[in-house]
């Protein structure tokens, strides 16, 4: 799977970064959450999961990134090609997201690193 995003946990906070042109399609150069305000770290298959309704960015189907409404959630999209994604569920929402659908390396290590810096903190 592409790596379309570098995730970096600096101190109590997760940055999610868009690499490349990605930057551009988001709309956005990083994402700073709270490790406090992550409710829930899953990794997901792409097909079942709503992207809703596009205001900004880009949905080429096999190219997701940007803002979409779904769902009475705002979601932040930056996803390419096939495989899973990594899912973070933000209570209360973030810089305006309820929901990061990401593509990322390895999705399932990167949930358990952001598991493990949760539990740390608690």
């Amino acid at each position: 799977m592409s790596n379309r995003n570098t995730l970096v946990i600096d101190g109590d906070l997760l940055r999610v970064r868009p690499r490349g042109l990605d930057r551009f399609w988001c709309f956005r150069r990083e994402l700073a959450v709270p490790l406090a305000s992550i409710s829930e770290v899953r990794v997901l298959p792409k097909k079942g999961v709503a992207r809703g309704l596009r205001t900004l960015g880009l949905d080429l189907g096999f190219k997701i990134s940007g803002t979409y409404y779904a769902e009475g959630s705002v979601n932040f999209w930056n996803y390419r090609a096939a495989g899973p994604l990594l899912a973070i569920t933000l209570a209360p929402a973030q810089e305006g997201f309820t929901h990061l659908f990401l593509s990322v390396g390895d999705p399932e290590e990167l949930r358990e690193r952001i598991e493990k810096a949760r539990a740390a903190r608690r």
